[in-house]
């Protein structure tokens, strides 16, 4: 019975663990600059002014609806193929094009993206950059490889 208790304590703590842990990181979570890592707090010297802020708030905001739109259409391009897919006897010619739709689609994201980030570059400093990485795109700092972001960052 201690054994099974114990093992059920231990459980419902583990799980209890991450999230209380990542809630508790300093990864930039919110309002303002945040930091790269849960490890490394921005200096000073590279935080965001308001000015900044606001300047890359309206950066994103301009692009947006641009995003909104092209996410859409992938999640359009996705669903066709998954419906071409789970026919009996799904038409490869159309799957091999729904899928170049959608790396096309792709491939206009980050187009997109590099657009904005460009904007972004602008508006801060070198010894910002080195910290933000890709702020435009991914909103705690980290850089367009995902690590917290997922990819879209919104």
């Amino acid at each position: 019975m201690n054994k099974i208790l114990f093992a059920t304590v231990a459980i419902i703590v583990g799980l209890l663990a991450g999230p209380i842990s990542a809630y508790a990181c300093d990864c930039g979570w919110g309002p303002g600059p945040g930091t790269r890592n849960s490890h490394a707090a921005v200096p000073d010297d590279a935080r965001l002014s308001a000015d900044q802020q606001a300047a890359i708030d309206g950066i994103r905001s301009n692009y947006r609806k641009p995003f909104d739109s092209l996410r859409a259409r992938i999640a359009d391009a996705d669903s066709a193929l998954d419906t071409e897919l789970a026919k009996p006897e799904p038409d490869l010619a159309k799957i091999k094009n729904l899928r170049k739709q959608r790396a096309d689609l792709i491939a206009e994201t980050d187009s997109l993206r590099d657009k904005m980030d460009a904007e972004v570059k602008k508006v801060l400093s070198e010894r910002q950059r080195s910290y933000y990485g890709n702020y435009a795109f991914c909103p705690c700092g980290w850089n367009r490889s995902g690590n917290n972001c997922g990819g879209w960052g919104w």
